[in-house]
């Protein structure tokens, strides 16, 4: 049996009071998509199993046994906690291409998604140390909203699957099974989005000046 965490977005009280618990650099990079310094972050160094959650609003996006070592300076993971917690948007600035990724319920930046990560998934999401805050094993998620986080979380903890989507190789032909990646028109990014089909397969390997998050 599968149990869902709440997505419904925070609402603008709720808004308002999770984003001033922010110092000026969550605000920076979560709020308005600044990125960490490289090698800076204090979660990349993180090797204790547990879960990383959204900073803001405390959805679990990433889990410990799917982050490795990219060698680029953030913590990269090459799987979400779930598909449906962590959506993709079409980033063309700096003169190139990229997918965002954000926070699926609250909206929060977090980093951007390439499709040169390690098997099974051969994506690496390249994560800001500061979008996310990490839960260790046995420990409570925050559910800074009072939605009942950790009672999902428990529940999976007790034997429940939790599905990890199986993604579209860069190189080769579909998996079995396939992914889908949750994504957002730019325009509008806080309005209602349209869940389209994300292929990764024509952005090609990250340029070196690609690779932040």
């Amino acid at each position: 049996m599968t149990h869902t965490f709440d997505l419904t977005p925070p609402d603008a009280d709720e808004r308002r009071r999770l984003e001033s618990g922010l110092d000026a650099e969550e605000k920076r990079v979560l709020l308005h998509h600044g990125t960490e310094a490289p090698f800076c972050g204090g979660l990349l160094g993180e090797k204790s199993p547990g879960v990383y959650a959204c900073r803001l609003c405390g959805l679990p996006l990433f889990r410990h046994h799917t982050k490795f070592e990219s060698g680029t300076g953030w913590p990269s993971f090459y799987a979400p906690y779930d598909e449906t917690h962590v959506k993709g948007v079409k980033d063309v600035s700096y003169g190139m291409v990229r997918i965002e990724t954000r926070c699926a319920r609250c909206d929060s930046h977090q980093g951007h998604v390439f499709p040169d990560g390690p098997p099974p998934t051969r994506l690496r999401y390249c994560i800001n140390s500061v979008s996310l805050q990490f839960v260790k094993a046995g420990e409570p998620l925050p559910d800074p909203l009072g939605r009942g986080d950790d009672f999902h979380l428990c529940r999976r903890r007790r034997g429940a699957v939790c599905r990890v989507h199986v993604v579209l190789r860069r190189d080769g032909p579909r998996p079995r099974g396939g992914r889908r990646l949750q994504q957002r028109d730019s325009g509008n990014p806080r309005g209602p989005g349209r869940d389209q089909r994300l292929d990764l397969s024509g952005l090609g390997p990250a340029p070196a000046c690609a690779v932040a998050a």
